[in-house]
């Protein structure tokens, strides 16, 4: 290994003082950087293999001059292919069902979640709401829980944030209306309560859930699992779900006109 190779292969991180410590490039997360200062010492044959970062330089991982990209992406896809497939028709069809009946009967339908389940609840309220739309027939009425940010902080902070659904539910809830509770774990304690207050109200609960077996799935009367082991395609599956819902309702809901 020549000097150049030999200073490349360590990193140098530099204040605005100038002089830093050196570390042992195995501990960057994407290749060795160096000031540009040094890698212009280096000459131009590792100089383009760098992309400039501010006044750092980041070596590029193996195979990106060629525009290669990690085969994580192609597996991510084709995993969530086959969780797509695992999911049961005939449990998402029983939650349309569901659904129709309780537009049929002018309920509300309540949409709950936390994180990246609760932009789903915001975006299903918005489908259910939105794609229903049929002329010359009554319109869905959906309510999603998880955009009262005002409430929800007042209940986390006074009570606890475990009830900041259960309280919103206990103003607003009433029999023979529907709660739609998602949640990748299915062990959300304020999911849970939730769901649990909502069938003692006399209320339906319906469950997007990731695999089968949580607190959620048993406390619900209709459940579509995604048995994903990653949360991250749990959550895909359930906005795919929510779109294959609001447009298989909107067919039923035309249906009547």
């Amino acid at each position: 290994m020549n000097s150049a190779d030999s200073l490349w292969s360590r990193t140098c991180r530099c204040d605005c003082r100038g002089a830093g410590e050196l570390l042992r490039a195995g501990e960057a997360p994407y290749g060795s950087y160096a000031p540009v200062e040094v890698i212009q010492l280096l000459g131009l044959a590792r100089a383009k293999n760098a992309v400039r970062i501010g006044r750092f330089a980041v070596e590029r991982p193996s195979g990106m001059e060629s525009g290669i990209v990690s085969d994580s992406i192609s597996t991510y896809l084709d995993e969530m292919l086959n969780v797509v497939k695992s999911i049961s028709k005939a449990d998402v069809r029983a939650v349309v069902e569901r659904l129709f009946r309780g537009w049929l009967e002018g309920s509300t339908t309540y949409i709950i979640g936390n994180g990246g389940s609760a932009s789903t609840a915001s975006h299903m309220m918005n489908d259910l709401n939105k794609m229903t739309t049929v002329e010359g027939a009554p319109r869905f009425r959906a309510v999603a829980l998880t955009d009262n940010v005002p409430y929800i902080t007042a209940v986390a902070n006074d009570i606890e944030y475990a009830d900041v659904f259960v309280e919103q539910l206990r103003n607003l809830l009433r029999p023979n209306d529907i709660l739609v509770a998602i949640s990748g774990s299915g062990n959300s304690e304020n999911v849970v309560r939730a769901a649990t207050y909502a069938r003692q109200a006399g209320a339906s609960v319906v469950a997007l859930c990731g695999p089968p077996g949580s607190r959620l799935c048993r406390s619900a009367d209709t459940v579509v699992s995604v048995p994903a082991k990653s949360i991250c395609q749990q959550e895909d599956g359930h906005l795919m779900l929510n779109h294959a819902i609001a447009l298989a309702l909107r067919e039923r809901i035309a249906a009547t006109v």
